[in-house]
C-alpha cells in the first residue's frame, strides 16, 4: 500500500490542482470552459492513484465491505454512487460553469470508480482461478492422474 509509485503520483497531483485553480480563478477568454473541469478530473484521478487513493479505498471499501457483505453489494452500492455522480455532473455542467456539486463529484468520481474497481477485479480473479482449477483437474482425469 506504501509504494514509493504511491508518494510519487502526490506530484502530479499538485501540479494539476494547481493549474485547476489557477484556470478556475483565471479571466482569460481563449481558455476554453471545459479545461478547468477537465483538468480537476486529471488532478483528482492522479489523487486515486497515489498513496492517498490507495488509503481511501482501503477505509472506505473496508467499511462498506463490513457494513455490506459481499463484493458485489459493494460494487453496486458503489457503481450507483458512480452513475449519481457522473448524471449529476452531467446536467451541473450544461451551464458550462462547475459549481459546488460539479467540483465535489470532479473530485468523488475517480476515488469511488477505484472502490467500484476493487471487488469487482478481486471477483474476476477468483472466478479465473476457479476455471484454472477445473481445467487442471480435468485434465488429470483425463490422463488418468485424477484422484
Amino acid at each position: 500500500m506504501f509504494s514509493a509509485a504511491g508518494w510519487l503520483m502526490l506530484l502530479p497531483t499538485a501540479f494539476f490542482f494547481f493549474l485547476w485553480k489557477k484556470i478556475s480563478k483565471s479571466k482569460q477568454k481563449w481558455i476554453p470552459w471545459f479545461v478547468s473541469p477537465i483538468a480537476l478530473l486529471v488532478a483528482s484521478s492522479c489523487l486515486a492513484a497515489s498513496i492517498v487513493g490507495a488509503i481511501f479505498e482501503w477505509a472506505v471499501g473496508g467499511l462498506l465491505g463490513w457494513v455490506l457483505p459481499g463484493g458485489l453489494t459493494v460494487t453496486l452500492v458503489a457503481s450507483a454512487a458512480l452513475l449519481f455522480l457522473v448524471v449529476g455532473t452531467f446536467f451541473d455542467l450544461i451551464d458550462k460553469v462547475p459549481d459546488k456539486f460539479a467540483r465535489f463529484a470532479l473530485i468523488a468520481m475517480p476515488l469511488v470508480a477505484l472502490i467500484a474497481a476493487g471487488p469487482i477485479a478481486a471477483g474476476i480473479k477468483n472466478g479465473t482461478d476457479q476455471v484454472r482449477e477445473v481445467g487442471t483437474a480435468g485434465f488429470f482425469e483425463m490422463v488418468g492422474k485424477g484422484k
